[in-house]
């Protein structure tokens, strides 16, 4: 019987059908790993045991709605300009150049009286375009007495509606810590002032409040606070102006 001799085949193996090729790379496991992945398994569902009963027992967040549940209306507007143009409060020290432009008007290019009733119409004209319905009152270079007799005529045509109250005080001192803003007297002599607790129960309620002046910050809290002192301003009830 002759035996002939056939060259060793090189070729891959054959994987019997039914079985996977990837059998051979599966590490084999052993007592070792099988506990170290029960226990982390067991760690892991122990975790998202702890969270959901702390989601449970954590106090939920109450949502506050933002939104007015009632619609209202802003249908008288009161506009305070203390300008006195041409005079420099004496707590500002201007650099060169600086800011003039008030409603993007210079109450420079003409004269002082024909400049700040400028300045209202424009203020009141930009206003028209957000409310053209409203009833508007300016109040140009104003004393305490007009301030209140304004205040109280815009509410009493508001009645249960919203008063808006708008100050430009960029011709007179900063408001002051005890919660003033600046005003004139009748001959423009002397800065007077006046208390935004005062002023706020002229006004009345609902209302909206636009202080623009520098330092309008430390008014908010004296909206809520009565004055300690309401005669005080400073260690003094008025301040020259300067001609």
């Amino acid at each position: 019987m002759t035996v002939t001799p056939q060259a060793p085949s090189f070729g891959s193996a054959r994987v019997p059908s039914g079985t996977s090729s990837y059998q051979g790379l599966s590490m084999a496991s052993s007592p070792q790993t099988e506990r170290a992945g029960g226990l982390r398994f067991a760690q892991d569902a122990e975790k998202q045991k702890t969270r959901e009963t702390e989601d449970e027992t954590s106090p939920s967040m109450e949502i506050v709605p933002w939104r007015m549940r009632e619609r209202m209306k802003t249908m008288d507007v009161a506009l305070v300009l203390c300008l006195n143009i041409g005079t420099d409060p004496p707590d500002v020290e201007k650099s060169t150049p600086c800011a003039r432009k008030e409603c993007w008007v210079d109450p420079f290019s003409m004269p002082a009286k024909k400049a700040i009733e400028t300045i209202g119409n424009t203020l009141q004209s930009q206003y028209e375009r957000w409310q053209p319905r409203a009833r508007y009152k300016q109040s140009l270079d104003p004393t305490v007495e007009k301030i209140r007799e304004l205040c109280v005529n815009r509410r009493r045509l508001a009645k249960h509606d919203r008063v808006l109250f708008h100050y430009n005080g960029h011709g007179v001192p900063r408001p002051t810590q005890n919660g003033e803003v600046w005003v004139f007297n009748k001959s423009y002599t002397q800065y007077i002032p006046l208390l935004v607790y005062d002023l706020q129960s002229w006004v009345g309620t609902p209302s909206i409040y636009v202080f623009d002046c520098s330092a309008a910050g430390v008014l908010l809290s004296h909206f809520t606070t009565p004055p300690s002192t309401p005669t005080a301003s400073n260690g003094r009830t008025a301040s020259s102006v300067a001609k």
